[in-house]
């Protein structure tokens, strides 16, 4: 029976409320971590707030309720630049994967941490630079006139709310890779995981960490093919299965997924050596070390299933299919990557199409030509920027190194088992076919299961423009945007005359100075009759930028009528034409 409570990791123990400590305090047998930001790289303080604070936090919960033993789960992937055979080692014996490089008298996890705190503090003083706000704020309205959104009022506020956060998480995720990759890290998750992991060898609890390598779909429980939310892999299938041409890969690269079932088996076995006294310090769930699935395989197998999937494929542009059966992902080398992939594509788009747009600019009889060109580069720039923003995230698991993590210590606890329990927990790697695998169960499972998830995410419906604050800020807008422009036009006998933006609020403005000093005060009825003419839409706004209200009447009613409404709106002037 599972109890849910209220919490939050980033809080004093773990946000649990001091009575409900009181109330659980003697009758929790183990603490099990299973929270982190798995984002590759989150700004700095998100990914501090739970992968390293949220670990001290959980540790002082886990003390509190009598020194309860502590599972934490990490990644196989704190692994960082280390490359090869990654064996179950105490974290302490690399602190960091540069450590026979550089040496581990610099290193100090809460070092780390306190200089983390004070990067970040440095971040957000930095921000609140007068110059970084003055630009933060042009910023702003520059990005919500070109959203044709009010520049001025709520909608000012939270566009610079997020210009400014913007700025944060751009310079602390930049923070935050400059320290990973000092260290040996590739990423600012695996950096403050493995922050996490040294904190809690420090705390004095009985403790283990549980070490996955890419947790992927499951084999058979709770079925074949399971899984939940937008994994690891399933954006590199995605892409292919889309059209992406190749990845960058090493041949002798294996990409060490081991299915959610065996993942949860190897956890159960782990908490219960745990509980029992006999744990070791870490256990790492992989399969790399017994049944190695290799890059190269992996990628053959993706362009086989696509060839299968647009073969059978009975809808949609036959000459589509037809093209995408034959053409799937094949492996690049890094170097190849790098030169001619993604990046360099976007680059080149992004260039000309600004080159283009240029020129247009300056010919405007090549304009209406132009322009269409520009906005295909663009979009077409756009798409593999983001394309290189995902691929780029697994070169060092796919091309660069190439890791072998041992689970030992699961194989043993396994071992451990009598038969009747080896039925009940799944833990056989080496017997995974990876070709039935991918092709009759992964695959199948992230198109059913996962696909859905990444088109909604890409697909989110745009927000509707947000309004004004009220109409004297839509007015005072429109006049700072369009200025001269005309605004209301009327055909009169000697032609059409005009009245710019800024006439009419001028005109608009004059008319709430006269009514103010006519003794008309905020709340006033004010009424408002008259035909069709640009001075009914003037002497509008001007009852409204003197703080009255606006009674429109109707010019073809009745005496009777128009005063029945004064009376009703107890109004206290008339601007009548």
């Amino acid at each position: 029976k599972f109890t849910p409570i209220p919490g939050d990791v980033s809080k004093p123990f773990g946000g649990l409320p001091d009575d409900l400590r009181d109330s659980i305090r003697g009758n929790i047998h183990c603490l099990v971590n299973i929270a982190g930001v798995v984002d590759f790289n989150p700004p700095l303080d998100d990914a501090l707030n739970v992968n390293a604070f949220g670990m001290q936090s959980l540790v002082s919960l886990a003390k509190d309720l009598g020194d309860v033993p502590f599972l934490h789960t990490s990644t196989c992937y704190v692994a960082g630049d280390r490359t090869g055979q990654i064996d179950e080692l105490h974290p302490t014996e690399f602190p960091f994967p540069k450590a026979e490089e550089l040496g581990v008298q610099h290193w100090s996890a809460d070092g780390e941490v306190a200089e983390c705190v004070d990067l970040v503090e440095n971040v957000r003083h930095r921000a609140n630079d007068a110059f970084r706000r003055s630009h933060f704020l042009d910023k702003a309205r520059s990005n919500l006139k070109k959203r044709g959104e009010p520049a001025r009022g709520t909608a000012l506020q939270d566009e610079l709310d997020k210009v400014h956060r913007r700025y944060e998480s751009d310079r602390l995720i930049a923070a935050g890779l400059e320290r990973a990759k000092f260290w040996g890290w590739h990423n600012v998750y695996t950096y403050t995981k493995s922050i996490g992991e040294q904190v809690l060898c420090a705390s004095g609890l009985p403790f283990t960490i549980a070490r996955p390598a890419v947790i992927e779909s499951s084999v058979s429980f709770p079925f074949p093919g399971w899984n939940e939310g937008i994994n690891t892999s399933a954006p590199l299938i995605y892409m292919g299965m889309q059209g992406l041409l190749s990845y960058p890969a090493h041949r002798d690269a294996v990409l060490d997924v081991i299915p959610v079932d065996l993942v949860s088996s190897g956890m159960i076995m782990t908490l219960a050596e745990l509980l029992e006294g006999t744990h070791k310090v870490v256990y790492q769930y992989g399969t790399s070390d017994s049944n190695p699935f290799f890059v190269y395989r992996f990628i053959e197998l993706v362009s086989l299933y696509k060839r299968r999937h647009f073969r059978e494929k009975g809808k949609g542009n036959p000459l589509m299919n037809w093209l995408q059966m034959h053409y799937g992902p094949t492996p690049i080398s890094p170097e190849t990557y790098f030169k001619w992939g993604p990046s360099r594509l976007a680059d080149t788009a992004l260039a000309a199409s600004k080159v283009i747009g240029d020129v247009g600019s300056e010919v405007l009889a090549l304009k209406p030509l132009l322009d269409p060109s520009s906005r295909i580069l663009e979009g077409f720039g756009k798409t593999n920027q983001k394309t290189a923003f995902i691929l780029d995230q697994f070169v060092p698991f796919m091309a660069t190194h190439n890791y072998r993590f041992s689970a030992a210590n699961t194989r043993a606890a396994y071992a451990r088992l009598n038969d009747e329990d080896r039925e009940k927990l799944c833990w056989n790697p080496e017997d995974v076919d990876w070709r039935k695998w991918v092709m009759e169960v992964h695959i199948p499972g992230i198109q059913r299961h996962v696909v859905p998830l990444i088109e909604e995410k890409m697909e989110r419906p745009k927000k509707p423009l947000r309004p004004y604050d009220d109409l004297v800020s839509f007015l005072d807008e429109i006049a700072e945007r369009f200025e001269h422009a005309p605004c209301l036009m009327r055909v009169e006998s000697e032609g059409i005359s005009r009245l710019t933006f800024l006439e009419v609020r001028e005109r608009a403005r004059a008319c709430a100075q006269r009514l103010n000093e006519m003794g008309v005060e905020e709340g006033d009825r004010i009424i408002l009759s008259g035909l069709n003419h640009p001075d009914w839409v003037i002497n509008w706004f001007g009852i409204v930028l003197a703080g009255a209200v606006v009674v429109p009447v109707e010019p073809g009613l009745t005496e009777e009528q128009a005063a029945n409404i004064a009376a009703t709106a107890s109004v206290r002037a008339a601007v009548l034409d």
